[in-house]
């Protein structure tokens, strides 16, 4: 929904309510949806977590995919995301993950997020399909990722999503608020 007051600057915005176990016990989502721009270009969205919580399997709040001709999301196929994990000092911390190799990137000691503070995730993407994509991901103005020569099949709808999607977060219910989407054609500079 979209609240009055509840934006960084006190002005309308977004808020992501989720019950992480909802769907049969696998996962709970609310998402925001773009096309790509058809260049490299900057996608940049301001985040806040009402509550810290204890993440069992997956928490994604910034997230590239594709769906078929039909546009049906519930076809997706998963590209990149960053998703919210625990850290081992009990701290979360941004995860970059690829569904090609199924695997994520932690930085060891950067990427540090709390709950009730805003942050800014900010990635440059220059999708070059089937193995020469870069994806940058920066928080709060400090480059977290750097990730070259990404692969996938070459997919015709590819989607930046925001939002607050998740299974298994202990508590299970979270809210996610979201303020000043936007996105910028550029070149990296």
């Amino acid at each position: 929904s979209v609240d009055i007051g509840v934006g960084r600057d006190g002005s309308n915005g977004v808020v992501a309510d989720i019950n992480s176990i909802a769907r049969g016990e696998t996962s709970g989502g609310v998402r925001m949806y773009r096309r790509i721009e058809p260049g490299p270009a900057y996608y940049s969205c301001w985040f806040r977590l009402e509550e810290t919580h204890t993440v069992s399997d997956w928490w994604s709040i910034d997230l590239f995919h594709a769906v078929d001709d039909t546009l049906d999301l519930d076809n997706d196929t998963s590209l990149w995301d960053v998703r919210v994990v625990d850290t081992p000092e009990g701290e979360l911390a941004l995860q970059f993950f690829d569904h090609d190799v199924m695997q994520g990137t932690l930085l060891p000691q950067g990427g540090r997020i709390r709950a009730d503070k805003w942050f800014e995730i900010t990635i440059y993407l220059d999708y070059r399909p089937p193995n020469d994509t870069r994806l940058v991901v920066w928080l709060d103005d400090t480059q977290l990722f750097d990730m070259k020569r990404l692969k996938t099949a070459a997919e015709e709808n590819v989607l930046w999503s925001v939002g607050n999607g998740a299974a298994r977060l202990d508590p299970q219910e979270s809210t996610l608020y979201l303020d000043d989407a936007a996105v910028h054609q550029a070149a990296m500079p």
